[in-house]
């Protein structure tokens, strides 16, 4: 997984931002012709819903012989759609149309973005063992996500010379980390016990891709508004957290939490600006 973030931040790539970077919007323009974008960047900030589609949470807890032995627990559930909230910043390169100003043409861009995410994953999380009727967790996540993204973006022409809708995707890495997580027993019931109480955070890394459309308007020569959807999706990852150690309550083991494909549904708005 690593390998594949060096892939995308690779030299190589930092070598054709660095030659896009060279070019001037002047070289692109013929008579007639308009240019694009040139150099160009963003901040944008927006909202949205999140889920994962499977929760799982494994451990062990150590009940004495006279209590029937260890108990191995496989804890299974989803997410519901939460809120989440995200800020971000883009840097690119947009290339001319080879259509006349004021007509239908294409723009292709290259860029790169970091985004900011930050919402709390819930859900009901249910062991199937013999040795319980019932055996229910509710667990609370709360993250602070940073993603890393490469994207190809095409904007259209049109003859409305200052409005340009435009249709984007990109891969890149999220590093989701979960600050104070919370997973209490509903059934049997143990309120008031944090069973990741040893240590309640952690983060892991995984492959993320997204797709995104939306309009740009310009408001100068230089100066423009955008406003888009944007899906996200972050591949499952891992995370490891402290043991369950409260007085009375029987020991366990660390806790492992998979968080099996996770996704973002987000609306932005920007403001951007051409070098």
């Amino acid at each position: 997984m690593f390998q594949l973030f060096r892939r995308i931040l690779s030299p190589e790539l930092a070598g054709i931002f660095i030659l896009i970077g060279s070019c001037s919007p002047v070289l692109a323009q013929c008579d007639g012709v308009a240019t694009g974008r040139g150099m160009y960047g963003g901040v944008f900030g927006g909202g949205g819903s999140s889920n994962v589609n499977s929760i799982d949470q494994m451990g062990t807890a150590y009940f004495t012989e006279a209590e029937g032995g260890p108990l191995s627990v496989n804890a299974v559930g989803s997410s519901g759609n939460d809120g989440v909230g995200m800020v971000g910043l883009q840097i690119g390169h947009e290339w001319a149309s080879s259509a006349p100003e004021g007509s239908w043409g294409v723009l292709p861009a290259v860029e790169l973005e970091g985004m900011y995410l930050s919402g709390t994953q819930n859900g009901q999380l249910i062991n199937d063992t013999n040795r319980l009727p019932e055996h229910v967790f509710d667990d609370s996540l709360p993250m602070d996500n940073i993603a890393l993204l490469a994207n190809g973006v095409v904007s259209l022409q049109t003859p409305l010379v200052n409005l340009y809708p435009y249709l984007g995707g990109g891969l890149g890495m999220t590093n989701v980390k979960i600050d104070g997580a919370n997973s209490l027993q509903l059934d049997p019931a143990e309120p008031g016990v944090n069973h990741f109480n040893a240590n309640p955070n952690s983060s892991a890394v995984g492959l993320s891709a997204q797709f995104k459309a939306g309009f740009r308007l310009n408001l100068t020569e230089r100066l423009y508004l955008f406003t888009e959807y944007r899906y996200l999706y972050v591949q499952s990852t891992t995370h490891t957290f402290g043991s369950t150690q409260y007085p009375g309550h029987p020991p366990t083991s660390p806790w492992t939490v998979q968080l099996k494909d996770m996704n973002y549904h987000l609306g932005v708005g920007g403001i951007g600006f051409d070098f």
